[in-house]
């Protein structure tokens, strides 16, 4: 597995949490989890960070895979998130690079390739479009060396 990093924040080391789900075709979104193995990374610089996965860990249906990512920060920082009043000061906030990391991301025209994320363990949440009929989503790349029936 490698992740794409714009800017790496050298004071806050966010972990990664690696998961994966069923496809639920008929709400176009991720369905149950499928995670039972605890997967974690640590972004470590600017590009991609490459992170091996464990042999024999992901098991799936034949109606395939979806993986996401989970995004764990500390209790201060999303403490102190929450302090922040404006949205001025929030995006303010957010632009220095002292505060978080940038995740590489990747433009799509398929809806059906749109994006998830969670924090922090709290509910699913869609990556916004960027512009109409433009999704994003995160530049991550996924290699696999054998599939079993």
């Amino acid at each position: 597995m490698q992740i794409y990093i714009n800017e790496i924040s050298q004071k806050l080391k966010v972990p990664v949490r690696f998961r994966w789900y069923e496809w639920d075709t008929g709400n176009n979104r991720p369905g149950r989890e499928l995670t039972d193995t605890n997967i974690l990374v640590y972004p470590y610089k600017n590009g991609w960070n490459e992170f091996k996965i464990p042999a024999n860990t992901l098991f799936c249906s034949s109606g395939g895979i979806v993986f996401g990512l989970e995004f764990i920060y500390p209790a201060e920082y999303e403490q102190h998130y929450k302090t922040i009043k404006s949205t001025d000061e929030k995006i303010k906030w957010l632009n220095d690079m002292q505060n978080r990391w940038s995740l590489g991301m990747q433009i799509i025209r398929d809806a059906a390739q749109r994006s998830f994320y969670i924090i922090n363990n709290k509910p699913l949440n869609e990556y916004t479009g960027r512009a109409f009929e433009e999704y994003i989503r995160p530049a991550v790349k996924f290699t696999f060396t054998a599939c079993k029936k």
